[in-house]
């Protein structure tokens, strides 16, 4: 029995929230405009399609806000996470949710031919990741059970 597994770029067509950005001189009101606008929690910072960072609501709270600067003077740039991680369109979902997972990171941009077409959430993999794996369980016990011969009853 094989487990059914999806690729990243099939999980973001299914998760369809796209992708959430601003620039790299927008002001973090924007950020924070951008991301109740799509109702996420994190947005991307892309210039001329080059990936360069990211900004969550943990960056607003620990570098706007508890630094006492304003969002509106404050720029994206600013308060990025520039080291961000990434995966490619083909990896598996379970390969993202070990990604994610070591590298404590709530957000996954999923890349393909150097660009982004889309961005992973942890809910959203850990989902998906747990539905696979409810089906190979569901598949396996049918299987045990055609093959015992069992009509039910005899154990």
């Amino acid at each position: 029995m094989e487990k059914t597994v999806k690729t990243a770029r099939q999980l973001v067509a299914e998760v369809g929230v796209g992708v959430v950005s601003v620039g790299p001189d927008d002001p973090v009101m924007a950020v924070l405009q951008a991301m109740a606008d799509k109702d996420v929690n994190g947005v991307l910072v892309i210039d001329n399609g080059q990936l360069l960072g990211i900004v969550t609501e943990r960056d607003y709270a620990l570098k706007v806000e508890l630094k006492g600067r304003t969002a509106r003077e404050t720029r994206a740039r600013e308060i990025m996470t520039s080291d961000v991680i990434c995966a490619s369109a083909d990896d598996s979902c379970e390969r993202c949710m070990a990604v994610m997972h070591s590298e404590w990171v709530r957000h996954l941009p999923v890349m393909e031919q150097g660009k982004v077409i889309g961005v992973l959430f942890l809910r959203d993999v850990l989902k998906e990741v747990v539905a696979e794996d409810e089906h190979l369980i569901k598949d396996l016990e049918r299987e045990r059970i055609e093959s015992s011969g069992a009509t039910g009853g005899n154990y």
